[in-house]
């Protein structure tokens, strides 16, 4: 059976989980599934970062920004394939670092804390030739939630239980 693989070259994300101020995520992907099945299985790797604007503590006096780079496998295992369109549930696991860097106050620092989030997501895609079109959406749950604070108690950020995410991807299928 042809495996084709698809590369995700154009990718745009929204996270609302893994940073406090909006801050859209860049990235790539790579994907592979079985030709041609109308209920055919996708595999899919991405590698996504973004840079948050800056984030106050609760008197507004210090700054901080959030650097956030994970890598997103999903797996699609029921893919429904319809004239030149595909729609399919997904489970996602995302494993990554995010980084908080003070940027003003006193005794400034930096944070890394490890990001680990599963979750799930409805998958859609609009085939033109080798052209794809893509968009998902669903949630994830971060397992690892640290807390970025300043001295003495100010928090900054401390990720949600459940964060959305969204993007919209230009792909290219290579059929081998």
């Amino acid at each position: 059976m042809n495996r084709p693989m698809s590369i995700r070259w154009a990718q745009h994300s929204i996270h609302t989980a893994a940073r406090p101020t909006f801050a859209p995520a860049f990235g790539v992907a790579a994907s592979v599934r079985a030709l041609r099945a109308a209920t055919a299985p996708e595999l899919r790797l991405e590698a996504l970062g973004s840079v948050s604007g800056r984030a106050h503590d609760a008197a507004g006096i210090a700054q901080a920004r959030f650097v956030w780079m994970s890598s997103r496998t999903s797996l699609c295992a029921f893919r429904v394939t319809w004239n030149s369109m595909e729609l399919g549930p997904c489970a996602v696991l995302e494993l990554g670092v995010l980084r908080g860097v003070g940027l003003t106050g006193t005794n400034r620092q930096s944070q890394t804390g490890l990001w680990l989030a599963p979750g799930a997501l409805l998958f859609w895609a609009l085939r033109h030739g080798n052209a794809r079109l893509s968009a998902e959406s669903g949630f994830v749950a971060p397992l690892e939630r640290d807390q970025f604070i300043f001295n003495p108690n100010s928090e900054v950020f401390y990720p949600p239980s459940l964060g959305f995410i969204a993007e919209v991807g230009l792909g290219w299928t290579f059929e081998g």
